[in-house]
């Protein structure tokens, strides 16, 4: 297939390559392909759901080399001193920050309570009343959005700053790509509508009541920004020949 037909078989598909909206791709650190469909433009950004869970573990990597953090193995707890625990909980204190990243911490119930979380006026606390429970940590994977929303926390806790803040200073900058800016605190109406359209977005992320970004989902990006920041992983930190991301 050439350009020209991939082009016509995403522009007239009504299955799943409908919701392709850019593709942009590197090679040699040189942009080889470019296309946009169904009103982008090469400029336009985004909500890219989950990939916001990899750019918030690249941010973990980054407070890691930067001090801020000193091991991943570091108990979650030690983040949040004025956290009142609930009485009788234990595994929340051997929580660590690697059972956020590797999806292993183990939480209350079978379900991610996220009524109760994006009414709150603090995401990050109100996920840490659901950090543990009675079975322990018993190492099983279990998908979930929670943590990261509580490494957010612990990034801004241990860097002193917001984490939109931090994400703009330490990885969008150097990489020479726009600042984002905060989306804010919004409606319930609002949140939706950010999950649900398609529609190009700001250079934004979705935040909280204390403007603490949304870390599982709610960054907004373009195709050709995720292809930068691929090559950079891909490059152990280097992009364009030159370090972005220094220790």
């Amino acid at each position: 297939m050439n350009k020209e037909q991939l082009y016509r078989f995403i522009s007239g598909s009504t299955g799943n390559e409908s919701n392709i909206c850019q593709i942009h791709a590197i090679k040699d650190g040189r942009t080889f392909y470019d296309d946009c469909w169904h009103g982008f433009t090469a400029g336009d950004a985004v909500n890219v759901n989950s990939v916001t869970k990899g750019i918030m573990g690249l941010l973990a990597g980054i407070a890691l080399n930067k001090g801020c953090i000193r091991s991943i193995d570091q108990k979650v707890m030690e983040f949040f001193p004025d956290y009142s625990v609930k009485r009788g909980e234990k595994t929340i204190y051997d929580v660590t920050i690697r059972h956020l990243l590797t999806m292993t911490a183990p939480y209350k119930g079978k379900s991610e309570p996220w009524k109760k979380v994006c009414t709150s006026d603090d995401w990050t606390l109100a996920i840490l009343d659901y950090l543990g429970g009675r079975k322990g940590i018993t190492g099983e994977f279990r998908y979930a959005t929670l943590g990261i929303q509580i490494l957010a926390g612990i990034i801004e806790r241990a860097s002193k700053e917001k984490c939109i803040d931090f994400a703009n200073r330490n990885l969008f900058e150097p990489l020479g790509l726009p600042k984002r800016i905060s989306h804010g605190d919004s409606s319930k109406e609002d949140q939706f509508d950010f999950l649900m359209n398609k529609n190009p977005r700001k250079y934004e992320w979705y935040s909280d009541p204390q403007n603490t970004v949304t870390a599982g989902w709610g960054l907004c990006m373009s195709a050709r920004e995720m292809a930068v920041v691929g090559e950079l992983v891909l490059n152990n930190g280097m992009y364009n020949g030159n370090r972005r991301i220094h220790s």
